[in-house]
């Protein structure tokens, strides 16, 4: 690697590291949330494809505010 590069690398923020949804290993939905759903709405959220519910599930679970994360429910 190049002087440039390495320093580059030394001087990475680490608050900006696994940020995004799909750098994320271990996304869950607190159960809480699990509990607002309707049964319907549940059993069409267990149908989908797993990297839609891990988006989703990060997506509503990113958020700082607690009224964020319910209106993105």
């Amino acid at each position: 690697m190049e002087p440039s590069g390495l320093k580059a690398y030394q001087n990475l923020d680490g608050n900006k590291i696994n940020q995004y949804s799909f750098e994320q290993d271990n996304v869950k939905l607190d159960p809480a949330y699990k509990k607002k759903f309707t049964k319907k709405s549940w059993e069409f959220f267990e149908s989908q494809a797993p990297y839609y519910k891990k988006t989703a599930t990060w997506w509503v679970m990113s958020a700082k505010k607690e009224e964020t994360r319910l209106r993105r429910l």
